[in-house]
């Protein structure tokens, strides 16, 4: 019993340590641009004037529709063709399948950074 209350709280305090820096940002955005840099986390005053400045000041509606354009075909492009690349690991038979299936596997187990470096 004791080291689930000990394990609870260090998840407790865990998911504190990653929630914090979204709380910050919530805050800092419902503030007025001349309290950003206090050091208190409720506003003073709180506004949305922030959010409706920078969708006009961005285009943020187009920048929007580009990310879910590369999204979009991303996805589509991924699902054909790993369901093509299954359907020949699946069905067809060939000589060094088992090999190729083995290097498809080792490469998804490096993580992308790796391949970055």
């Amino acid at each position: 019993m004791r080291e689930n209350t000990v394990f609870y709280l260090l998840l407790l305090l865990g998911s504190a340590l990653m929630t914090g820096p979204f709380v910050w940002m919530a805050a800092t955005a419902l503030k007025l641009p001349a309290d950003q840099f206090d050091h208190r986390l409720i506003p003073r005053e709180v506004t949305f004037s922030n959010f409706t400045q920078a969708w006009a000041d961005m285009n943020l509606a187009r920048l929007m529709g580009n990310s879910l354009r590369i999204a979009v075909i991303a996805t589509i492009g991924q699902v054909l063709t790993c369901s093509m690349g299954a359907f020949v690991f699946a069905i067809v038979r060939f000589r060094g399948r088992e090999v190729l299936f083995m290097a498809l596997l080792a490469t998804l187990m490096v993580p992308n950074q790796m391949t970055i470096i």
